[in-house]
């Protein structure tokens, strides 16, 4: 099973950008573009339960049905709370990580 970024309200993704958000500030890698695929917890924890007691095999994607990019999900989260968006710029990343950049600025754009 290959699953999403995983949002909850105690914990996860979420958590460090609810973190950020009320500090006052967010931050994009890249130019905003890259899109992510999100999974709720509880969601996720229902899908693993539901392929152990089928005994399911094979490949699952454990996402929502839709995606978001970055600047979406800033757009989504501006209309709970004001905030700074900073753009860290594609090159300073590359730079800072050479050999893992992709984790912040590739694509992960799956459909369940």
């Amino acid at each position: 099973m290959r699953c999403g970024v995983v949002l909850g309200k105690r914990g996860g993704y979420f958590k460090i950008i609810q973190n950020t958000v009320k500090l006052g500030f967010f931050v994009i890698f890249g130019n905003g573009k890259k899109y992510n695929s999100f999974i709720y917890l509880k969601d996720l924890s229902k899908l693993i339960e539901w392929l152990v007691v089928n005994d399911k095999k094979g490949v699952y994607n454990g996402v929502m049905p839709n995606y978001y990019t970055d600047m979406e999900l800033v757009c989504e989260l501006r209309k709970l709370r004001k905030f700074v968006v900073f753009k860290l710029p594609a090159f300073v990343i590359k730079a800072l990580f050479p050999r893992m950049n992709e984790l912040f600025l590739d694509s992960k754009n799956s459909l369940p």
